[in-house]
């Protein structure tokens, strides 16, 4: 959004209509990249929340918006309303970057050593399963309910929240330091609940990069180093696309995850893509609402 798009959006999101003119009139990305931006911001932080619940009856199964909807509630210091949350949201099937979010809930609600444990398995770039998501659920409706023998009592670590809660007595102890970590990359990244299918491209799909397995798998076909983005991509820095064909990767692309331009676009040992390609693809990238539309400019 140009900056006269962000003043606008930023009048329109404080009432429901204004809020459903907004996601009528910009692509669902640019709305979820706006909402992140509500949720840096200060002054205007709690109006995130509002947002998001109001996109998500119009795109119920949009993810992006789970995470920004479930992670700004918490920034409000609502931990159990976002338990309550997360745990409508909780399902087989999540992402990554949704085990996250959820890492950074059980954070803020008193259970670092659930929350390591979720944010590890994260790592491993797996979908949740069917068992992890029940066992979820239960957990966060009990945070939300503060029932089940929950006992309260101040957490001193990384996350400052009052009155958090404690569910287990045997629950492990964690360095803050290593808590702090866990915070959701400060805009959702696209892409994340669905690969882009190219329209025009034969067999061509791009596809997010959020995990360690993935950005190794990715340099292992293209042969270049690409695994050393790995910190960038994680805490939110910089955001890179693998393009596939047949399943396998043959160009990567990095995006500036504010400007959405493109930093990069290489194909096998760092080789220039195919022009022709490349301009087809980025137009579908920019219809999708990954890339703006000057996003191959310098």
């Amino acid at each position: 959004m140009t900056q006269d798009q962000l003043t606008e959006a930023l009048r329109l999101v404080r009432t429901q209509e204004g809020r459903l003119q907004l996601l009528r009139s910009n692509t669902i990305y640019e709305v979820a990249q706006f909402a992140g931006q509500l949720r840096r911001s200060a002054a205007h932080r709690e109006l995130a929340p509002q947002l998001c619940q109001t996109a998500l009856t119009l795109h119920p199964d949009h993810e992006p918006f789970m995470n920004v909807h479930v992670a700004s509630l918490v920034d409000v210091g609502q931990t159990r309303n976002a338990s309550r949350v997360a745990a409508g949201y909780t399902r087989a099937g999540r992402t990554p970057y949704f085990m996250r979010t959820l890492a950074r809930v059980l954070s803020a609600n008193g259970l670092p050593g659930s929350a390591v444990q979720i944010y590890e398995r994260s790592e491993t770039g797996a979908l949740m399963t069917a068992d992890e998501a029940r066992s979820l659920v239960i957990t966060l409706r009990r945070i939300a309910g503060n029932g089940g023998g929950v006992q309260q009592r101040p957490v001193v670590g990384a996350w400052h929240f009052e009155n958090r809660v404690e569910l287990e007595d045997d629950e492990p102890e964690v360095a803050p330091t290593q808590v702090a970590t866990m915070a959701t990359p400060a805009l959702p990244l696209p892409l994340t609940d669905r690969p882009l299918q190219s329209n025009s491209l034969q067999k061509v799909t791009v596809r997010a990069i959020n995990s360690r397995q993935q950005i190794d798998r990715a340099a292992s076909y293209l042969k270049n180093c690409i695994s050393q983005y790995w910190k960038k991509v994680k805490s939110g820095e910089t955001w890179i696309f693998v393009v596939e064909r047949d399943g396998k990767p043959y160009e990567a692309i990095e995006v500036h995850p504010t400007t959405r331009k493109v930093l990069q676009w290489k194909g096998i040992k760092n080789c220039a893509p195919d022009e022709k390609a490349k301009s087809t693809l980025a137009k579908e990238l920019i219809t999708a609402g990954v890339l703006n539309a000057n996003s191959l400019s310098r």
